[in-house]
């Protein structure tokens, strides 16, 4: 091993440091962890040390693990363990470095869910304009298991949702929209494990039809979209990691999941494909890292969100949804924990997903820091309503405590008829 690699496991050290803090901070405490970051960033080019920062071409930012303070120039950590990132042999290559980012189902939240990210620029604090380019390259083990409970490796994360994300599911790369509470998915084809994988992304962002998204993966076009591909917002900001928000509903198939990326770059509306991919180590299979056991040890999911269509109730999933964006945030079960600094909004609802047609309506009982009784005639079956015209969930929000609801299902409107079933979940709202 090099001198230059013996510097970069060294870094481990402060990561670890980093984690620490992480783990104790507050989610409105961030911008002060980012304020740090930029100001260590003001430093001069010699004493950043190879931090990897290109002005003057055509990439905005560009990490190669190289230099002895990889992620010197990015604006920070979401990070809530030692383990969470490191910087090790990049697969393949002893000579070279990587990032290897791990995330397990008993890791601390971080911002209100399980995630090991890293943000490496800012829309709204002018690292990027309009018309910018993206690259990576990532690893995925061949111990990585498939599972229908997804994960997002990237997103572009705009005023408390991902308006545009790569995710994993199935053993495939699938690409989202979330723009204005509707879901977009994009299959972008099976995963070649055990080796390095090259993602390039061009995005003219825009509210509009002017928008423009490519993808290109391993040097395949499998996108190549025009029009509208964020909210109407600030430019988001781009992250790259692990975030699985099914976790904080429960344990799914496995409790570990461990990427490598390389090589991550962004560019400006002067770059090209060919500049964002250059270098990049497409194909060819290599020698797998070595993983713990636990990585490859399934766990049997528990059945924690029952369908009960079939006692004739007819109640299915239940969701949050972050009411002032008109989007779903994720499953309530009983247990669950949701964060208002998280969606940045106290404006939270509670949609009851219903899968008979014997419902006419639904009777939502609050009980806890906050009372509040509701029946809706009509879908979707809301806590707190809607207006039929298209904002669909509004209502006074929800309050920091614990709570209880009950949900009935009746057979007639206004909560008459008969009471086809029943059932209650209790859960907390965090500050």
């Amino acid at each position: 091993m090099n001198c230059k690699n013996v510097l970069a496991k060294l870094l481990v050290i402060p990561l670890t440091a980093l984690g620490a803090i992480s783990c104790e901070m507050n989610p409105m405490e961030e911008p002060l962890l980012s304020d740090q970051l930029e100001n260590e960033n003001n430093q001069s080019a010699a004493d950043q040390n190879g931090a990897n920062l290109r002005i003057g071409q055509n990439y905005i930012f560009e990490e190669t693990f190289e230099g002895s303070r990889p992620f010197s120039t990015a604006h920070g950590p979401e990070i809530g363990a030692d383990h969470s990132v490191t910087f090790v042999d990049r697969p393949g290559s002893s000579n070279n470095t990587a990032a290897r980012f791990e995330l397990r189902y008993d890791d601390p939240d971080v911002k209100g869910s399980r995630r090991a990210e890293w943000t490496i620029v800012k829309g709204e604090n002018g690292d990027i304009k309009k018309d910018t380019w993206y690259s990576f390259e990532v690893y995925v083990p061949n111990s990585y298991i498939d599972e229908s409970d997804e994960e997002v490796i990237n997103q572009w994360h705009q005023d408390g949702n991902a308006s545009a994300s790569i995710r994993i599911e199935n053993g495939r790369f699938l690409w989202r929209f979330y723009i204005n509470g509707n879901k977009i998915d994009t299959d972008l084809g099976r995963i070649e494990k055990d080796t390095w994988n090259s993602v390039v992304v061009h995005m003219v962002h825009s509210y509009n039809s002017d928008g423009v998204t490519e993808v290109w993966i391993n040097g395949r076009k499998l996108m190549d979209q025009k029009g509208r591909n964020i909210n109407n917002d600030p430019l988001p900001k781009w992250k790259i990691g692990i975030y699985k928000s099914e976790w904080a509903d429960g344990r799914t198939n496995t409790t570990r999941r461990v990427l490598y990326f390389d090589n991550v770059r962004v560019g400006n509306e002067n770059a090209t494909y060919e500049e964002m991919q250059a270098g990049f180590g497409n194909g060819g299979t290599v020698t797998p890292p070595v993983i713990q056991p636990e990585e490859q040890t399934p766990v049997t999911r528990p059945d924690a969100q029952p369908d009960l269509s079939d006692s004739g109730s007819g109640i299915g999933r239940l969701t949050f949804v972050n009411a002032q964006y008109e989007s779903d945030i994720y499953s309530l079960t009983d247990g669950s924990r949701l964060s208002l600094a998280e969606q940045g909004t106290y404006k939270i609802n509670i949609r009851a997903d219903i899968q008979s047609s014997a419902v006419k309506s639904v009777k939502f009982e609050l009980s806890g820091s906050k009372s509040h009784t509701y029946i809706d005639n009509a879908e979707p079956y809301a806590l707190f309503g809607d207006d039929s015209n298209g904002n669909y969930y509004y209502g006074p929000g929800m309050s920091p405590g614990n709570y209880a609801l009950r949900i009935t299902s009746y057979s007639d409107i206004k909560g008459r008829g008969t009471a086809l079933g029943s059932r209650e979940v209790k859960f907390t709202i965090d500050r």
